[in-house]
């Protein structure tokens, strides 16, 4: 993943929580916001592991499709598709 999608993920994903409810991260050297963030996008995903939005905050589908718009080129515009 670039740099820049990163650094947009980072403001909606709650790396605290994430980093305080698995604790076995760290024996994985999971210890920055952009490490468990990394662990959640490559492993967390499928290993069926919860994690929340920072601050109560929801999913939004303009934030996603601003990360990739490439979804619109396969005719998905909006929320609703």
């Amino acid at each position: 993943m670039d740099r820049e999608k990163l650094k947009k993920l980072i403001k909606w994903f709650d790396c605290k929580f994430y980093l305080k409810k698995y604790k076995d991260l760290v024996n994985c050297n999971v210890k920055t916001e952009e490490e468990a963030l990394l662990h959640f996008l490559n492993n967390g995903i499928v290993e069926n592991r919860n994690f929340q939005f920072v601050n109560g905050l929801t999913f939004e589908w303009e934030f996603y499709m601003e990360i990739y718009p490439e979804l619109s080129s396969h005719g998905i515009l909006n929320k609703h598709q």
